[in-house]
């Protein structure tokens, strides 16, 4: 027995052990099994999360199913958008989704896809970070009457505010109908209207349509069988304080001011703003305004606007007119708005009260022309009867002729060239007083 076990062993002895090249081999095989647990693994555990997130959204989007069916009236129902944070941390976003279905089968928020309202579809999504697809519920609301009478016609009214969104809680006018304001959505209804004509005007304290207008009207035709859409842009008012020129110069006592938005296309019709407040209330549009001070117009009196005026060749490099950077404000909020003017000063002489009309003269290389008297402003009386070193005044850029005046209404004299001297943007000074404020200089 000895003798064979010895045998054995030698004979076993070559292969004894493993080489490297098993050994790699092994790990290899082990690596790709075990990478395959792991995932199988990391997988499932995702999957279980998603599936107890899934049921809590389930959830979410149920209860809010059941609260909008609880409100049951369909013109109380509203959408929710943005949505609201709900569940375990808040972890869980509920959007709900308010339309109204038309016969057509189309449908819109405040049912302006045309034909009579039918019923309301509610649609809540619930989403959650790293969902691969959300949870959504969807019901109908029908109203427990009639909405519609084949003989009557429906007044739709909607309002989006500056930033696109409904704008809620809006009162409006429409002829002698009764009216409720809009709704969260920017909805008002006016329901079983007669057929005819009918003016919706919106007026809302504080607020300002996207033209300027405090109160803004439409008018339409109502016809049998059908909805009416009246549609608005309504939002909240900024506030913008003005600050005209350099230094605290007298300004024109009627001085217009002129705002200019990229939205809305360029200038807005030249307003008539309190040089005692120097505050104008104007639609907060997203992008802001820049001003101009003057009745600027593109077409009739562009010299108010700097950057209508050609660059100055003489000088090198040329010199440009250029506008401060557009200032906005928040719904209700408030800004500054810088409005560059030009500044002269008006040595004493006779007649206290000053006068300044536009002409139509360039005598400055590159300066637009303006029609003669689009700009005509009175400063009141201002100029010292004697003595000092006279009244600095600001006018929008361009050519003017200054005339001084003893009382209000008393006849006006043309001041001339030694009256009148530049103190800063001007270029030119007649003989006969005529000035240039340049925005290039």
């Amino acid at each position: 027995m000895i003798v064979l076990r010895r045998r054995l062993r030698l004979g076993s002895a070559p292969d004894a052990g493993l080489t490297l090249i098993e050994v790699l081999v092994a790990m290899t095989i082990f690596g790709f099994v075990a990478s395959g647990i792991a995932l199988g693994l990391t997988s499932s555990m995702a999957a279980a999360v998603d599936n107890q997130k899934r049921i809590t959204a389930a959830s979410l989007a149920a209860a809010e199913i059941d609260r909008v069916r609880a409100i049951g009236d369909p013109f109380k129902v509203n959408s929710v958008d943005p949505g609201v944070t709900a569940g375990p941390d808040n972890a869980f976003t509920v959007t709900t989704d308010a339309t109204w279905k038309t016969p057509s089968g189309s449908d819109s928020t405040c049912g302006t896809s045309g034909g009579p309202l039918q019923f309301r579809v509610v649609k809540v999504t619930v989403s959650w970070s790293g969902a691969r697809t959300a949870v959504t519920s969807t019901t109908l609301i029908a109203p427990s009457g009639r909405i519609n009478d084949p003989s009557m016609g429906t007044i739709l009214v909607v309002v989006k505010n500056a930033f696109g969104r409904g704008a809620g809680g809006v009162a409006f006018t429409a002829g002698s109908l009764a009216t409720s304001p809009t709704d969260a959505d920017g909805c008002g209804y006016v329901l079983k209207v007669p057929p005819g004509t009918y003016t919706v005007t919106l007026n809302q304290a504080g607020y300002i349509d996207y033209q300027q207008k405090a109160t803004p009207s439409k008018t339409a035709d109502v016809t049998a069988g059908a909805s009416q859409v009246y549609s608005f842009q309504y939002d909240k008012a900024a506030t913008f304080t003005l600050a005209y020129g350099a230094g605290s110069p007298k300004l024109p006592t009627n001085l217009d001011t002129t705002f200019l938005n990229a939205t809305y296309g360029g200038a807005f019709p030249p307003m008539k703003v309190s040089t005692a407040t120097k505050q104008a209330s104007l639609h907060p549009y997203k992008d802001g305004y820049q001003a101009v001070a003057g009745a600027y117009d593109d077409n009739t009196c562009p010299a108010p606007n700097p950057t209508e005026w050609a660059p100055d060749t003489r000088t090198s490099p040329a010199k440009v007119g250029t506008l401060p950077a557009s200032q906005s404000a928040a719904p209700g909020g408030s800004a500054s708005l810088t409005v560059p003017m030009g500044t002269a000063t008006v040595s004493p002489g006779s007649g206290p009260y000053l006068f300044a009309v536009s002409q139509n003269a360039t005598p400055v290389p590159g300066e637009p022309a303006c029609a003669a008297g689009a700009m005509n402003y009175t400063f009141g009386s201002v100029i010292p009867a004697s003595g000092g070193t006279g009244v600095a005044i600001a006018l929008p850029y361009g050519t003017w002729q200054l005339y001084s005046a003893s009382s209000a209404t008393g006849p006006q004299t043309a001041l001339t060239g030694g009256r009148v001297a530049i103190t800063s943007n001007g270029s030119y000074v007649s003989s006969s007083g005529q000035l240039t404020l340049d925005p290039r200089s």
